[in-house]
């Protein structure tokens, strides 16, 4: 357990520095040249809706079948065989891919009105796709490794920092916007090689792919799983992909860059769910197979709670910031303006309040023997967010796109709602999820009736402090579902030697018993 402690502690520390990084360079870098930002997000949002195609699911392959490398004596073995997999499936795949792509190439450019933009670097799309799997397939090999944060580091850290060098080139001209796509390739190539050497330090690979080792028996079940896991990530990248594809496709580049900014720092919601969700899962894994369905209930109504809590504390203060942010922007912003950003992010952040506040429905499905069906509703979910990003977007704008998938998120989480309850006999805690929704209806309209009138660099924290410390005293004083009050004093007594007598004495006197 050692090892996976550090690695997650590791892990969880470069996602920070990531999230901090990639703030600063979306305030004060991106808008500078919110074409190259925008550029980038098409190229890559469009090769990462690629993938699960071109890659025909080989990604779980690997996660769910190394065990059996080890058990058959054959883990030197692993690398080579997943690298000359992934090859085979990635060109059979990109010729029919390319083929489909010429032989529809006019029925394309009628349905999209941008799809020039498209047009233009399908090579680099289909390069990029193509690198991004074989980079996927590497950290899950060296996850069966139980090593997750070099790979972090190098595929998604370093990524964040030499994307704003890219386009401060562009900005000083020392890169062509013409010549762009040429860097992110070679970027990701870098990215590869390097990953491809980090996993050739752990171990000693044998350069033989040894495809034999599976008999035909062991191949249908290999194929049955992949194909499984593809149409997952199809779903998946359906879902949060396809609204970036349709508006470089049907608008722009710019608009692109404007919607992926928003997007971005929206997604800011979601970090404390994400921890929690990392470390509900092999709890609620064990509960399922013990059959504890008590414990079950109990990890869903409070994740329920405590999410909803934090994920409307993100969302008011982030709604009540953008004139703060936008106004710490240089240049022309791509044309965002204080109604635009909000608008987009009243779609964004209610997709992301109601899938928290809907628990861990997903894990409950997901780690059952129904665990096909998440499969299906995350299908259904992301055909929806195609369909109705088409069509919006024609009349809407980008907001056109943030409302299909506020749709399509609202339509996913009912469907999982109805069907834990139906399969698993759970319940949401409505009521007090009613009185989280009355207390942060509340202090969302308090702020907007006061706003702040300072510099943005003053108003930012003191508007957090401001709506922190509402928040804790109506959350303490009405205490939905008896969680929060012991929870919250817990912790003001484990941080009480870090705060000052003076505030530590007022919060005991100003918070409710």
């Amino acid at each position: 357990m050692g090892i996976i402690k550090r690695q997650s502690l590791k892990f969880t520390i470069i996602n920070f520095v990531g999230t901090f990084i990639g703030f600063i360079s979306l305030v004060f870098i991106y808008p500078l040249h919110n074409e190259a930002y925008g550029l980038f997000q098409t190229i890559f949002s469009t090769s990462m809706l690629m993938i699960p195609l071109l890659g025909l699911g080989i990604f779980g392959f690997i996660i769910q079948y190394a065990p059996e490398f080890s058990r058959k004596g054959s883990k030197q073995h692993l690398l080579s065989f997943s690298l000359t997999i992934t090859a085979i499936t990635a060109i059979v795949m990109g010729i029919l891919i390319s083929l489909v792509f010429y032989l529809f190439q006019s029925e394309l450019s009628h349905l999209f009105k941008n799809w020039q933009l498209i047009d233009r670097y399908k090579y680099t799309i289909l390069s990029l796709a193509s690198l991004l799997l074989f980079c996927t397939n590497l950290v899950a090999v060296s996850t069966s490794y139980l090593r997750i944060v070099v790979p972090e580091l190098i595929l998604n850290l370093m990524i964040k920092i030499v994307l704003p060098v890219m386009v401060l080139g562009i900005v000083s001209s020392w890169i062509a916007l013409e010549d762009f796509h040429f860097y992110i390739i070679g970027f990701y190539a870098l990215v590869l090689l390097s990953l491809l050497y980090y996993i050739l330090t752990l171990d000693n690979h044998a350069a033989e792919p040894k495809l034999n080792m599976f008999d035909k028996v062991e191949y249908k079940g290999i194929a049955d799983y992949t194909l499984f896991f593809m149409l997952n990530g199809i779903g998946s990248t359906l879902a949060v992909r396809m609204d970036i594809f349709m508006i470089g496709s049907m608008i722009s580049a710019v608009a692109v860059g404007t919607y992926s900014l928003v997007l971005t720092i929206s997604n800011v919601i979601d970090i404390p769910n994400k921890a929690f969700s990392q470390i509900s899962a092999p709890v609620i894994s064990r509960s399922l197979s013990e059959n504890d369905m008590e414990n079950v209930k109990k990890i869903y109504q409070s994740s329920s709670i405590y999410g909803a809590a934090v994920a409307l504390f993100m969302f008011i203060l982030i709604y009540h910031s953008w004139g703060d942010i936008i106004g710490m922007m240089p240049g022309e912003k791509g044309g965002l303006n204080v109604e635009l950003a909000s608008q987009l992010f009243l779609f964004f952040g209610l997709a992301k309040v109601i899938e928290i506040s809907t628990g861990t429905n997903s894990l409950i499905i997901m780690y059952s023997k129904y665990y096909r069906y998440h499969m299906y509703a995350l299908l259904i979910m992301g055909i929806l967010n195609a369909i109705f990003a088409y069509f919006l977007i024609g009349k809407y704008g980008m907001v056109g796109a943030a409302m299909a998938t506020a749709f399509a998120f609202l339509v996913f989480n009912v469907i999982k709602y109805f069907f834990v309850r139906a399969k698993f006999g759970l319940d949401l805690d409505k009521l007090n999820l009613l009185k989280i929704a009355a207390i942060f209806g509340g202090i969302w309209l308090l702020f907007y009736i006061i706003p702040l009138p300072f510099n943005p660099l003053i108003n930012l924290p003191l508007r957090a402090i401001a709506v922190g410390l509402v928040t804790l005293i109506m959350i303490l004083w009405i205490d939905p579902g008896k969680l929060f009050r012991t929870e919250i004093y817990k912790t003001l007594e484990s941080i009480k030697s870090f705060l000052p007598k003076s505030i530590y004495s007022l919060l005991i006197k100003i918070l409710p018993k």
